[in-house]
């Protein structure tokens, strides 16, 4: 652990790059196919270089307005084909220009972009921006946007339509759930003072063994590598009467105006890693929401009820830290990814959240954590929990908690939960689940128990680093807040720095809290074995918005090639190896039945598994929108945009315009092209 520290503060953007473009082959290769730190290395983190530049062929004080059409033919071939390095091959230019413009077109943006642009719109010159940034001038102009006019020329129909999504920036930096659903924002936040609580120390932690050799020799040779998922809309989820719950014609009528067949409902394929925190994002896309709102995920009755064997609290308690949340766990710290600000593309923000998500360093979702709550439970309320046979109602009806006991953790893989995702011949029963989960969480529970036997000193000071990781981002959170509501000036005056430069050197010592306690956050989590058939999602609890997820089918790979390579990686000499892939043509996938997939499907399954990026393969329906009252509420909306009534013409305008603003446009949109 002291090498991965050593690594962080040495070669931090080094490991971001290589995390982030794992699968991509030249990652990290100067232009002499070596390995090389001193070259830059991608175009999301500050490079001059990349393979599509083609350097040799371009003439000297090359410039776009040479090519007025230009400017369009990059923002029309990056629509279509959704790759800055596959624009700049086919329209045979070089990678700074395709950025500058589609930064300019709000399409897309890296943290640099993001940095540069915070300070850019502040009014501070590009030499300003240099020196705060300690980058050069000419990189940072780099990222900065092009000035209207610039290069002449009719704009394309997909730029005026990115200049739109432009103006719903800031509605939703304004309307993020870390936003909306916290603090009052007239209320004074508080803000950590600098150096207070300890919070830049990086503990040197050894990560425990995970495995429960008796459990695990109960499972399939092999999960599955991709899942095909289907997400379908449904009635508010605590009526529990499934679909849409509505009359015959009312159905008839609800799927005629949202243009569906059978439902609002998209299937998708996600590597079996992904965790449910970046199937939230994924389903923000999917739906048209703005992740405005807080969510959970939630089981159906009867898997909750089989789960925790009929709702005995003992029962429930040992699965909180592997499958529940712990109903007193801190609110706060579900925002700890949630970094949207205005002024880039929200799209593309979503999209950064889904694609590699295969991490989650959620405080209250790790096991330690959750183990400590437990026992805090336990002593605080002893009396009460002191007959074992007690139920979940009846322990509610004496202590009063702040979230359901209902609550799936978010860093659980999609893989580990839907049975159907199983070989069909696997089977097992409800007392055989319970018995094999047992011994795997009483395996994980016992090392830490031992860690903290042999040493408490460390065991408390982890707490102690899981505690200033969630403190620091709920600083960071309030001192974004202050700045939107007009508060800058208090946490400059407080600081004595500018806020933009707190919050970015604040999120670099949560960046190594990060890498220094995972052995202890998602990876020291035991893991789940498959038993559900069914979960839900639900959005915004004002709205009830549901979404119910089944798995459709599940594919295996039959090379040996892991994706999830990110867990282990190790610097060597301060530099972080390549891992060695596997030639596309020798891999091959299998149905949950054993059937070979044809070759269209196979191609989409490379990508999902290779390149851990989810596809959607089926889209019906369109999508919906944000505080327009949920399912119901929706329903509205349509039959009164769709009204030929003339009494409701000018109610009729009022709500598409209203709609339209919410990013709602009444298309319907390629499955391909969503995600």
């Amino acid at each position: 652990m002291i090498r991965r520290i050593a690594a962080f503060r040495r070669g931090y953007p080094l490991f971001l790059c290589l995390l982030q473009h794992a699968a991509e082959p030249y990652l990290l290769q100067n232009k002499k196919g070596r390995v090389d730190t001193s070259e830059t290395i991608c175009i999301n983190c500050t490079c001059s270089y990349y393979p599509g530049d083609d350097r040799k062929n371009r003439k000297a004080g090359s410039r776009m307005d040479e090519r007025p059409d230009l400017y369009e033919q990059i923002v029309d071939e990056y629509m279509a084909t959704g790759s800055v390095r596959q624009v700049v091959k086919n329209l045979n230019t070089n990678t700074i220009k395709v950025r500058r413009v589609l930064i300019t077109e709000g399409l897309w943006e890296s943290e640099s972009s993001r940095n540069v642009g915070a300070l850019y719109y502040e009014g501070k010159t590009t030499k300003e921006i240099a020196q705060e940034l300690c980058m050069s001038e000419k990189n940072v102009q780099s990222y900065l946007p092009y000035s209207r006019g610039a290069y002449g020329g009719k704009r394309s129909n997909d730029a005026e339509r990115s200049e739109e999504y432009r103006k719903r920036m800031k509605s939703a930096a304004e309307g993020q759930a870390f936003i909306t659903e916290t603090k009052d924002k007239e209320e004074p936040q508080t803000i950590i003072a600098p150096g207070e609580g300890n919070i830049i120390r990086f503990p040197e932690l050894d990560k425990p063994h995970r495995e429960s050799s008796e459990a695990k020799d109960k499972m399939p040779e092999q999960l599955p590598g991709v899942l095909k998922l289907k997400l379908e809309l449904v009635a508010p989820y605590y009526t529990h009467r499934g679909r849409l719950d509505m009359e015959p014609e009312e159905e008839s009528e609800f799927l005629r105006f949202a243009k569906a067949e059978k439902g609002i409902i998209r299937e998708v394929l996600v590597h079996g890693e992904t965790k449910l925190h970046a199937l939230h994002y994924i389903i923000q896309k999917l739906f048209g929401w703005q992740n405005g709102h807080l969510h959970h995920y939630s089981l159906s009755d009867k898997d909750f009820d089989m789960a925790t064997n009929r709702q005995n609290l003992e029962e429930y308690l040992k699965l909180c830290g592997t499958l529940f949340l712990f109903p007193g766990s801190e609110l706060d710290d579900r925002f700890w990814d949630d970094d949207y600000v205005e002024g880039i593309s929200f799209k593309s923000w979503l999209r950064s959240k889904y694609v590699f998500g295969y991490r989650d360093y959620s405080v209250e979702n790790s096991y330690m954590r959750n183990l400590e709550n437990i026992r805090r439970f336990r002593k605080r309320f002893k009396k009460e929990i002191a007959n074992p046979r007690i139920t979940l109602q009846k322990i509610s009806e004496k202590v009063a908690f702040e979230n359901s006991f209902n609550e799936v953790l978010e860093g659980i893989s999609v893989r580990n939960l839907f049975k159907s995702a199983l070989p069909g011949e696997y089977v097992m029963t409800d007392a055989m689940w319970r018995g094999f989960q047992d011994v795997m969480i009483q395996g994980v529970k016992l090392e830490f128990e031992e860690l903290e036997e042999q040493d408490p000193k460390e065991y408390k000071a982890v707490l102690g680093y899981m505690q200033d990781l969630m403190d620091l981002r709920k600083n960071i959170l309030n001192i974004e807040k202050m700045v939107r509501y007009g508060q800058g000036k208090q946490v400059r005056d407080f600081y004595k720095a500018d806020p933009a430069e707190v919050v970015s050197k604040q999120r670099e010592i949560v960046r190594g809290l990060e890498w220094s306690l995972e052995p202890y956050l998602s990876s020291g989590n035991a893991k789940v074995l498959p038993f559900i058939d069914e979960l839900y999602y639900i959005y915004d609890y004002g709205d009830d918005w549901c979404v119910r997820i089944t798995c459709e089918d599940a594919y295996t790979a039959n090379a040996n090639y892991d994706p999830s390579f990110m867990d282990s990686l190790e610097p060597v000499n301060g530099v972080i190896p390549l891992p060695q892939r596997v030639p596309w043509h020798s891999l091959q996938y299998t149905d949950r039945n054993g059937n070979k997939v044809d070759d269209e499907l196979r191609e989409k399954l490379q990508t999902v598994y290779l390149k851990m990026q989810p596809i959607c393969v089926l889209a019906d329906g369109l999508n919906v929108m944000d505080d327009v009252g949920g399912l119901y509420g929706y329903q509205e909306f349509l039959r009164t945009i769709n009204s030929k009534d003339p009494d409701d013409a000018d109610e009729k305008e009022q709500m598409k315009t209203w709609a339209k603003g919410m990013g709602w446009t009444g298309r319907k949109t390629k499955p391909e092209n969503i995600l």
